[in-house]
């Protein structure tokens, strides 16, 4: 690794293609300005190593997600970022079934990332989003809703559903990390609330 000493406006080449350029300076918080093509792709490391940060309180997420290849990615970071624990279900009936097993166990996940597809899937009479808001347990939950499409439409039905938010999913790697660390600061600029904590208040 080069490490490098750099003073406000002054400048770093990488190759003949790429500049970096140090443009502000406030405390312990720098801004670089980064020139290079647009072929190349240029990313935020911050989301993938760095752990939630003042969301250590997240100790559990339930992710609801059809592509299999996606969910095992999506837990994947999470365990990077210190989640202790991921549960997954990739169909609709799985995730009833998951939602069931919470309930025997008395607790509800810190957070539910959702496919909107199978958020709003109706065949059994209601959509699951409606299913997880009837019960008093799961009120309290922060359910983000995410889809490829990322319409309106269907943000408005995500949200009419029962979703806290609603965002845009990206599936390759790095764009995973950084949808992450999108839901990640939603969640403890936002919301910090203790579910499981709501939970037991209710049942007592």
């Amino acid at each position: 690794m080069l490490v490098l000493e750099r003073k406000l406006n002054d400048s770093v080449f990488i190759g003949d293609q790429v500049t970096v350029k140090v443009l502000t300076v406030k405390g312990s918080r720098v801004r670089l300005g980064i020139e290079a093509p647009k072929e190349l792709n240029v990313h935020k490391d911050a989301c993938e190593n760095t752990s939630f940060g003042t969301a250590s309180m997240i100790r559990s997420v339930l992710v609801l997600e059809p592509n299999g290849h996606a969910a095992s990615l999506i837990a994947d970071r999470l365990y990077r970022r210190g989640v202790s624990e991921v549960y997954r279900a990739q169909t609709v009936p799985a995730s009833v079934a998951t939602v069931e097993s919470y309930e025997q166990d008395g607790t509800v996940p810190d957070l539910v990332l959702a496919d909107a597809s199978l958020f709003l899937d109706e065949k059994r009479g209601e959509s699951l989003g409606q299913l997880l808001r009837s019960k008093q347990c799961w009120r309290g939950v922060p359910i983000i809703a995410w889809s490829d499409a990322c319409t309106e439409r269907e943000a408005r039905r995500c949200v009419e559903h029962g979703a806290t938010a609603y965002i845009q999913k990206h599936l390759r790697d790095h764009r995973i990390s950084e949808t992450l660390g999108q839901i990640l600061w939603f969640w403890s600029t936002h919301i910090r609330s203790n579910s499981s904590a709501a939970c037991e208040r209710m049942a007592s």
